[in-house]
């Protein structure tokens, strides 16, 4: 609830000594305003070291469905799972771990026919259904589904310490959707969104973070849909054409980068895809349909 007036300032504060538990009211107000003085008193002061991008190709290897390539700054892995699914991934490390993922259902997928060749300026791999294109210059990556794009990486991808950043072309007429629970309007563009749970007391529109912030979203356009899924835990960002109209920039404060590609062409495949990758939930039993009650914060039940 956002204060407007007096009568917003009276109600607010009624409301909340007559539902909120003092100690839940006190541990709030209190974590509200240590936030700056914690920020500006404890965090040491340092300069921060610039960018380093993985930079240009020197080293590649295919083997079976999966192309990794070798940079200056970092390696990177690029693997069908199944025709319409990819799964991108980049390092630092001069080896990459088994991906092993809480969210993560299915890790073990049939093989995948595929076909790849070295071009002049880029290696192509691809499935029957998507062409991969990445760049030896700064391993950008593009993706095509019977000749348009779906993702086209803007440069090569940058670290900074243990973050890291990627920005994609965010064209005219694209629109995203998804994203978890948001305070906001389903349409996700012009929005810098957070993945970093928060618990508010209460919150109004366009508030964000909320309780339940899932990495995965629909970009739309002309009918046509594309998914994706980025599969980190760290704190991360996604700026949908906030600072720049035209970009989309993933951002991360550490881990792997790791971003799952659906690219069937409705959204109703991409969402069986996605349910297939992360798992689907079984039907409850009828007796535990119900009524349900909460009796949080509600001394007469």
């Amino acid at each position: 609830m956002k204060i407007r007036s007096w009568q917003d300032f009276r109600a607010l504060v009624h409301t909340s000594i007559h539902s909120v538990p003092f100690p839940i009211l006190f541990q709030s107000l209190r974590a509200r305003l240590a936030i700056p003085y914690q920020e500006t008193r404890f965090l040491p002061k340092r300069e921060i070291p610039p960018a380093q991008p993985i930079g240009a190709l020197r080293e590649w290897e295919v083997q079976g469905n999966c192309l990794e390539a070798v940079g200056e700054g970092g390696r990177l892995r690029l693997e069908f799972l199944a025709e319409d699914l990819l799964r991108l991934r980049v390092t630092r490390s001069p080896v990459f771990p088994e991906p092993f993922s809480y969210a993560v259902e299915k890790t073990v997928w049939p093989p995948v026919a595929v076909s790849w060749n070295e071009g002049k300026d880029h290696w192509r791999f691809a499935s029957n259904r998507v062409l991969c294109l990445l760049a030896k210059s700064d391993g950008s990556l593009s993706l095509f589904r019977d000749g348009r794009p779906l993702l086209q990486q803007t440069g090569s991808l940058c670290w900074q310490e243990e973050a890291c950043r990627i920005q994609l072309a965010l064209p005219q007429g694209v629109e995203i959707y998804g994203l978890g629970e948001r305070a906001g309007w389903l349409p996700r563009r012009g929005r810098r969104w957070i993945f970093w749970n928060h618990d508010p007391v209460s919150y109004d529109l366009g508030d964000d973070p909320l309780y339940s912030g899932i990495p995965f979203w629909l970009q739309m356009q002309g009918g046509e849909a594309c998914g994706f899924f980025l599969d980190n835990a760290h704190r991360s960002e996604l700026d949908i054409g906030r600072d720049d109209p035209n970009s989309l920039e993933i951002r991360l404060e550490g881990g792997e980068f790791r971003l799952y590609v659906l690219a069937a062409p409705t959204a109703r495949e991409i969402l069986a895809r996605y349910t297939e990758l992360t798992g689907r939930m079984p039907l409850p039993p009828l007796w535990a349909l119900g009524f349900h009650q909460s009796r949080w914060a509600r001394d007469p039940l």
